[in-house]
């Protein structure tokens, strides 16, 4: 739900400039480890392509892959 405020608030559909901090804070997760075992689960089950970004400027991104039915 925090990926989904954070696409929101920016007015992005698929892809998604995040932090950890910003999805910590509202997702109410406490630490580093769990925020990155939660977007590797996501990632597993194919919701979300995440990029992680290791530079301090910049922000990184999750693209969601929604699923349509034909």
């Amino acid at each position: 739900m925090a990926i989904l405020h954070l696409g929101y608030r920016q007015g992005h559909k698929s892809v998604i400039k995040v932090s950890r901090s910003k999805i910590m804070a509202l997702s109410h997760v406490s630490t580093l480890p769990t925020c990155h075992n939660y977007f590797k689960k996501l990632q597993d089950f194919e919701y979300i392509k995440y990029t992680p970004s290791y530079h301090p400027g910049y922000n990184s991104e999750v693209e969601l892959k929604i699923k349509r039915e034909a």
